[in-house]
């Protein structure tokens, strides 16, 4: 009984990370989640006291 208990976690675990896994890649390739619509790095003035 012990290693159905046993087995039936490790399969959750396994479970969790690739669907954890599956859903990072999915919100990361998604076009509202993408780096691409970042705000621009500043860039300095010409001059200006750092």
């Amino acid at each position: 009984m012990k290693s159905c208990f046993g087995l039936l976690i490790l399969l959750f675990v396994i479970i969790g990370v690739i669907g954890g896994g599956g859903l990072i890649w999915y919100l990361s390739s998604n076009t509202e989640f993408t780096r691409a619509d970042a705000a621009p790095k500043a860039t300095p003035v010409p001059g200006q006291i750092r």
